[in-house]
C-alpha cells in the first residue's frame, strides 16, 4: 500500500469477506487493521450475505454467481 512507510514490511489475508493488515517496522512493533468490525469471532459482512440468502430464498450457488460477476466488473 502507499500510505505505508518505505521502511515497514506488510502482510495481508484474507477472511471472507475481511482484509486484515498487519504492518511491522524495523522496531518490531506491529499493528492488525480490520476492513470491518466483527460480530464475536466473524466478518460482520459473513453474517451478513448468510442472512442475506436465507431471507431471500436464494441458495449459495445464486449468491456467488451474482459476487463473481460484481468482482469482474
Amino acid at each position: 500500500m502507499s500510505s505505508l512507510q518505505p521502511n515497514m514490511q506488510h502482510r495481508e489475508h484474507q477472511q471472507g469477506g475481511l482484509i486484515i493488515m498487519q504492518t511491522c517496522p524495523c522496531c518490531e512493533h506491529s499493528y492488525e487493521w480490520n476492513s470491518q468490525p466483527r460480530v464475536g469471532k466473524n466478518p460482520a459482512s459473513n453474517l451478513h450475505l448468510s442472512a442475506a440468502t436465507a431471507f431471500t430464498g436464494s441458495s449459495f450457488a445464486q449468491i456467488q454467481k451474482y459476487i463473481l460477476l460484481e468482482a469482474r466488473r
